[in-house]
């Protein structure tokens, strides 16, 4: 009579073929998981910006210190202003665009900001800002002129 014997374990070639395996799954994964941060990160900041934008029409339109209120944008910043009845601008707040992200060629939008008119939240022109890694890596974000604001 034959007794078998159980064999338990691996041997070296399956386990060299698993890590194989793994590797070449982590090779692809890794540069499309920093692709996918790098968008992310891309979303959240113009979302911002957007957000910065309607916080600004909205005190124009609430008529905040009886003003007009704007966004004025830089390469890498971006400041909320207020433009009093009398003509004179103050920089209220500054935000810094980090991680590589920065606006790239604003066109359309006047000295480089866009300015709500007190109590109707309109511009005076329709503007585009494009922020962004590169111009092949960005979003835009327009503003109607009747106060529109769209990513």
């Amino acid at each position: 009579m034959k007794t078998t014997v159980a064999q338990n374990g691996v041997t070296a070639v399956e386990l060299m073929v698993v890590i194989s395996i793994i590797g070449f799954l982590a090779v692809i994964a890794v540069p499309s998981y920093a692709t996918m941060r790098q968008n992310l990160e891309l979303n959240n900041r113009a979302q911002q910006i957007v957000g910065d934008l309607r916080l600004v029409q909205n005190r124009a339109i609430s008529s905040q210190n009886d003003s007009s209120h704007g966004v004025r944008f830089e390469q890498n910043r971006y400041f909320l202003y207020e433009v009093d009845q009398g003509g004179a601008t103050t920089d209220k707040e500054t935000r810094m665009l980090e991680g590589g992200i920065t606006i790239i060629l604003p066109v359309g939008i006047p000295s480089e900001s866009v300015l709500f008119t007190r109590l109707f939240g309109t511009t005076s022109a329709s503007a585009q800002v494009d922020v962004g890694f590169s111009a092949s890596n960005k979003k835009t974000i327009t503003v109607d002129p009747i106060g529109k604001i769209s990513q």
